[in-house]
């Protein structure tokens, strides 16, 4: 990880919170913005509301760099919009090493066959449009019901929105970590989303 991705993963974990309105973030968001974020099926409805820009605009320059033209900041917008979208779907978690090893995990922690969590995990590197990233991504956090790392999360969007092959390097990330993942990582993400899940206890259902 360079040091934009832990900047990048930093804001994506403050904007989160802003949406969970944890008592000690500055402007945390209306519980309207809140319900409102939660009705996003798209990426086109969560760009025309202003609930998302709310979220985006403060952390703008993190995501895209400070120098960047209004094109990038727009592919930066949408890609944002990506993960913002899905935030319904999980409890914010405790920092993790990968998003595929996180999958591995909790696929295992529901019971999954193999098979079937290998196709679950196929289902979602297949993803070529952000809407269909959208709908498969919520999909899987449903399906696992654990916490999440919403840094990491976002910062894998940002790349996998960049180019083709920035994608498909982001998916063999994703790879990487969901058929190298061990049970004694699977262990150690299960502990921290209890330890998580436990923090989040009282905080705004999802």
């Amino acid at each position: 990880m360079n040091i934009h991705d832990e900047v990048i993963e930093s804001a994506a974990r403050t904007m989160r919170e802003r949406f969970d309105r944890e008592k000690h973030v500055v402007r945390p968001l209306r519980s309207g913005d809140v319900a409102a974020i939660k009705r996003y099926a798209t990426v086109g409805d969560a760009l025309v509301d202003g609930a998302f820009w709310a979220l985006f605009n403060e952390h703008k320059n993190l995501f895209a760099g400070a120098n960047a033209d209004e094109t990038e900041l727009d592919r930066v917008a949408s890609a944002v919009a990506i993960a913002v979208c899905t935030f319904g779907a999980a409890r914010a978690g405790a920092p993790s090493r990968s998003l595929g090893a996180w999958i591995a995990s909790g696929l295992r922690a529901k019971g999954l066959p193999e098979g079937g969590a290998n196709l679950r995990f196929r289902q979602l590197a297949a993803a070529r449009t952000p809407d269909e990233l959208v709908r498969r991504l919520r999909a899987l956090l449903k399906l696992i019901g654990l916490p999440v790392d919403w840094g990491v999360v976002v910062k894998d969007v940002l790349h996998w929105s960049k180019s083709a092959g920035s994608r498909e390097r982001v998916t063999r990330a994703w790879a990487r970590g969901f058929y190298g993942s061990t049970d004694d990582e699977a262990d150690d993400t299960d502990r921290g989303a209890k330890t998580a899940a436990t923090k989040t206890e009282g905080a705004t259902e999802r």
